[in-house]
């Protein structure tokens, strides 16, 4: 395949200066080598704070926004509302692939109360909320965190032939912030990517961890989450592969032994 016969793979990172303080651009790295690497060109994309009218705000096939500090993201959620709340909410019902970590995650919701007792207003595409019990570390939810998926997840890897050589997601959590499901029971509305074996997760009762609605993927992991879960990776790549190209398509599989290593190294020492 010459340059000129490579499909063009658009990943929209919002807020990369702002929301990038947990070593998240990993998440951009995986996403971008695992499509180079069958074949794809990869643009990745920028978009910041300051205004944009909605048709000016580049359209991508896979959106990410990671973590920020608290004043940062006042600052983000600040210039969401006013330039892209319409756009993005849009992007989602149209069932575009995000993958939103940690402080986006929280700004996805309802609403957000740090320890001060400041409450943020979320862009309200998803039902949670999340809370701040205090700024004290021992009320962080902090460390290594293993969860499995739920099982519709690992249906979902397998209608799309992902190498499933794990069951789990695995990742590191440092957050403050307590997130809780607005609904009363789990429904379609919105799912947990799985329940946490080991860790916090959203928060420090429920033992679950993250959140889907439709194809937005919010969780907590950080570290980056990507590079050592390359059956996730690849589930984020075919539903955005998929729906780019209005059908369900299969990833040519990868050598990815190194990524697999990573991974079972935080199973081995902290579930088995």
């Amino acid at each position: 395949m010459n340059n000129s016969d490579k499909m063009i793979f658009t990943i929209v990172h919002l807020y990369s200066k702002e929301m990038n303080i947990y070593g998240d651009m990993g998440n951009i790295l995986a996403l971008k080598v695992r499509m180079q690497e069958r074949g794809f060109e990869v643009r990745i994309i920028n978009v910041g704070l300051g205004k944009l009218l909605p048709m000016k705000l580049p359209k991508g096939d896979l959106y990410f926004m990671g973590g920020g500090q608290d004043d940062d993201m006042y600052k983000v959620f600040d210039d969401l509302v006013k330039y892209k709340k319409e756009f993005l909410e849009q992007e989602v019902e149209a069932n575009k692939v995000f993958l939103i970590i940690c402080g986006a995650f929280q700004l996805f919701g309802e609403y957000f109360l740090d320890s001060d007792g400041r409450q943020m207003r979320g862009l309200g595409i998803l039902p949670i909320n999340t809370k701040a019990p205090s700024d004290q570390i021992k009320d962080r939810c902090v460390g290594n965190i293993v969860s499995e998926f739920r099982p519709e997840i690992i249906k979902e890897m397998e209608d799309f032939d992902i190498a499933m050589k794990s069951k789990y997601l695995v990742g590191f959590e440092n957050h403050s912030g307590q997130t809780y499901f607005e609904v009363e029971n789990v429904s379609e509305k919105i799912q947990p990517i799985g329940n946490v074996i080991f860790g916090n997760g959203n928060n420090s009762v429920q033992k679950i961890e993250g959140a889907r609605y439709k194809n937005v993927f919010g969780s907590y992991l950080h570290g980056s989450v990507l590079p050592k879960n390359p059956h996730f990776t690849d589930l984020l790549l075919a539903l955005a592969l998929s729906g780019k190209e209005n059908t369900k398509l299969q990833l040519g599989k990868l050598d990815d032994g190194i990524e697999w290593q990573a991974h079972n190294a935080i199973i081995d020492r902290f579930i088995k």
